[in-house]
């Protein structure tokens, strides 16, 4: 196992939704084994998509056909939190070990989650935002209808992060005895009502609760890659920790397609 202030960094991967979430899956569960200790990864999602929380009902959700005049695709994550729309948005993923959340003064595998986004905080600040991180339970009150409904973008939960009171990065976490998962979003540019994946009788109006960074990096390669670096050197900063960077992930393609054929015969994404 490597030094537990030394992290891995994986490059960009541009793939669909389902593998996404499996990676991700597949990444902690490689944390809780002792065979990773610390990884930060992001990525983006082709086709778009959208993503559920592990105890969303889909169909309260997700209009199939919405998704299809679209040409999306949707999956269930293995966290928790509202339906999340990926399209012109940098996705993240961070897994960290128990040894490695030692090493950054966490108390306890939860303390880790705002230690984590302090890495954003100082990457948002770096492109001249004025980030604010969220440590209650709640911090945006949403309306009866968006609770219903379940959309992320109706709430500002626990150790997500505003600006201009906005949501600018979203969060959801995962929890194994021996290691953490943590991922979400930030959008170049934020969905718009024109975006709607959700059933027209759920909600008829969404309006916008993003931020994005539209007016400070475009959608581009360029302002992609402008946006990594920014984050790598905002965690390597903030939290004092090392990056390998590695041009292959640390999970093997046989671990990452078991878990899709797994959720398959499961009806993982429809079984609520």
């Amino acid at each position: 196992m490597m030094d537990a202030r030394t992290w891995e960094y994986l490059p960009l991967e541009i793939a669909p939704v389902v593998r996404q979430m499996a990676i991700d899956a597949a990444m902690v569960e490689a944390c809780a084994q002792g065979r990773l200790t610390a990884a930060l990864r992001l990525y983006r999602m082709t086709p778009g998509g959208v993503t559920i929380g592990r105890h969303q009902r889909w169909a309260s959700v997700i209009d199939v056909q919405q998704l299809a005049r679209h040409g999306w695709e949707w999956a269930r994550r293995p966290t928790g939190g509202g339906a999340l729309l990926h399209h012109r948005e940098l996705n993240y993923v961070v897994v960290i070990a128990r040894p490695a959340i030692a090493a950054l003064g966490g108390e306890g595998l939860r303390n880790a989650f705002a230690i984590i986004m302090q890495g954003f905080v100082a990457a948002l600040r770096s492109l001249g935002a004025r980030p604010e991180l969220h440590l209650g339970e709640r911090e945006m009150s949403p309306s009866a209808a968006g609770v219903s409904h379940g959309l992320c973008e109706r709430s500002l939960t626990r150790h997500e992060i505003s600006i201009d009171g906005l949501k600018a990065v979203a969060s959801a976490q995962l929890t194994l005895p021996d290691a953490i998962l943590q991922h979400g979003t930030i959008y170049f540019v934020r969905p718009s009502p024109d975006d709607r994946f959700w059933p027209k009788a759920q909600l008829e109006e969404i309006a916008p609760k993003w931020w994005d960074l539209n007016g400070i990096l475009e959608d581009t390669p360029a302002g992609v890659a402008h946006m990594e670096g920014s984050i790598k050197r905002g965690f390597a900063d903030a939290l004092e920790v090392r990056f390998r960077d590695h041009t292959v992930l640390p999970v093997s393609e046989s671990d990452i397609r078991q878990r899709i054929n797994l959720w398959s015969e499961q009806d993982y994404h429809r079984r609520r």
